[in-house]
């Protein structure tokens, strides 16, 4: 099945979605015996070697009669726990919801509808199917038959999801998918035992695991998911002072600025993806250090883009005056690479615009007039530098002006 939007044409479906896996993971196909392509409005089924216009329209049969009705076609995407409740008992085709929807009390005896041909299709079923939602939805479908989609076992000896579901009926596991090379593998870098930072008492502690906190949160977060309670207050009340330690400003801010350099350094090309302890302390936190950072560059006269060149050549301990220097240098430098090389079209992917570019940085920065202070940087210092720099242009200047910048 390939589903698209609301506002997508189904024909889409076909034409970018299933034409793509077919070419880059044939073999995802070796079993497949028929297609559905929709978009909550439509649908169409067909074969896998039919054409788009081959593919017949799927439509429901009406119980008791003979022949094809489109009647039930609209959507139905509950949008409250009384829409929700109002669409099952009108036996809708399908019904789209998220779980929160079944926030209404139901009693054992008081279902939505007991019919028994009722198919519900969970995914991440790991979360938010053993509290009181998930026992809501069971006690107003108490004949529904369940299937659930997870491909996060968050504990290996975690069996809630097969008490809940059943044993698994297919398993397809990441060694399977590195095989396949449906996925690429997976390697494991232990940066948090480089950074340390120190608590109100005045203690030393691991960035990565203060105090033993990781198996202490994993423990406490499993009972809360099962509990179904806002997990952020939870876990405030319950770890008290030790949520406030491993979300501390002292204690991000070193994890944010290894996160950056260790991107910005080792990286040309790729996604990256940052996994907090919950919702509050990955977005609203980041928020506010993102506003940090812009307060930062207007103490610093700075605009954004110097700022995140000053930031890669600076260093610990310069005085005022090399400082001075250092913003000076990264403003020159910038501007130049602008002017002379960076508004090449398409410069990232020729060659001898890019050593251009190596070089410009390496003469600019070694320069005795233009570059760094020679008496607080070493001739060893500036190759690093001049890598550290071009890996932030080649990222950030696609074109000109940079797409990750703020005019």
């Amino acid at each position: 099945m390939e589903l698209k939007n609301l506002h997508r044409d189904i024909k889409a479906a076909f034409e970018e979605n299933l034409a793509d896996y077919k070419d880059t993971v044939p073999h995802l196909f070796h079993h497949n015996v028929f297609i559905i392509l929709g978009n909550g409005v439509e649908a169409k089924i067909g074969s896998l070697s039919s054409q788009f216009a081959h593919f017949n329209d799927w439509k429901r049969l009406s119980e008791g009669e003979v022949g094809v009705v489109d009647h039930d076609k609209d959507p139905c995407r509950a949008n409250s726990g009384e829409h929700l409740q109002q669409l099952l008992r009108e036996q809708k085709a399908y019904v789209f919801s998220l779980v929160q929807k079944f926030n209404q009390a139901v009693a054992p005896d008081a279902p939505y509808t007991q019919r028994d041909d009722i198919i519900v299709i969970t995914d991440e079923a790991h979360r938010t199917q053993y509290g009181l939602l998930s026992l809501n939805m069971r006690n107003a479908l108490p004949n529904a038959s369940f299937i659930g989609f997870t491909g996060t076992p968050l504990f290996a000896d975690d069996e809630i999801t097969q008490e809940v579901f059943g044993e698994y009926v297919s398993t397809y596991d990441f060694q399977r998918a590195v095989e396949d090379k449906s996925t690429v593998p997976l390697y494991y870098d232990a940066r948090g035992e480089k950074l340390v930072f120190k608590d109100e008492d005045g203690a030393q502690h691991s960035v990565a695991d203060p105090k033993g906190l990781n198996e202490k949160i994993a423990a406490k977060l499993a009972e809360l998911e099962i509990d179904d309670i806002d997990v952020q207050q939870r876990l405030e009340r319950e770890l008290k002072r030790d949520y406030h330690l491993i979300t501390s400003s002292s204690r991000l801010g070193q994890i944010a600025e290894d996160f950056v350099q260790h991107y910005s350094q080792g990286w040309e090309t790729g996604k990256a993806m940052l996994v907090c302890i919950d919702k509050i302390t990955c977005v609203l936190k980041l928020v506010n250090a993102l506003s940090a950072e812009e307060k930062r560059a207007q103490r610093e006269h700075l605009n954004e883009e110097t700022l995140a060149l000053f930031d890669l050549l600076q260093k610990p301990d310069l005085k005022s005056k090399e400082r001075e220097r250092i913003k000076q240098v990264a403003a020159e430098l910038l501007e130049t690479l602008k002017a002379e090389r960076l508004n090449i079209a398409n410069w990232r992917d020729k060659e001898a615009t890019r050593d251009a570019v190596r070089q410009q940085i390496y003469d600019f920065l070694y320069d005795e007039n233009t570059g760094l202070p020679v008496n607080d940087y070493t001739p060893d210092e500036i190759p690093v530098l001049r890598d550290r720099v071009f890996q932030h242009v080649y990222r950030s200047y696609p074109t000109l002006p940079s797409p990750y910048f703020q005019a």
